[in-house]
């Protein structure tokens, strides 16, 4: 028999946020809250609306655009990936 971990780590804890940013920043986007080709949020405004660090949303943000939702530019920061 299986018994549940007694603690929480660190880093189930960082997946989970940056899972649950992911989550939520993909339903805007599927919403049509934020049209493609139109730039997001920077990443300092992210993190503050979602009570993040950077790297929290950094890392959200990486696997949107792993999954082809966003596309990042060097020097403009993160659109919605074009159909």
């Amino acid at each position: 028999m299986l018994l549940a971990p007694k603690y929480t780590s660190i880093r189930q804890v960082r997946q989970t946020r940056y899972q649950a940013i992911a989550d939520d920043l993909r339903r805007r986007v599927e919403a049509g809250a934020v049209g493609a080709g139109r730039l997001l949020p920077s990443e300092s405004e992210l993190s503050a609306d979602y009570g993040a660090s950077r790297v929290t949303v950094r890392r959200a943000l990486e696997a949107l655009r792993d999954e082809g939702l966003l596309e990042s530019r060097q020097g403009l920061g993160w659109l919605v990936a074009s159909d």
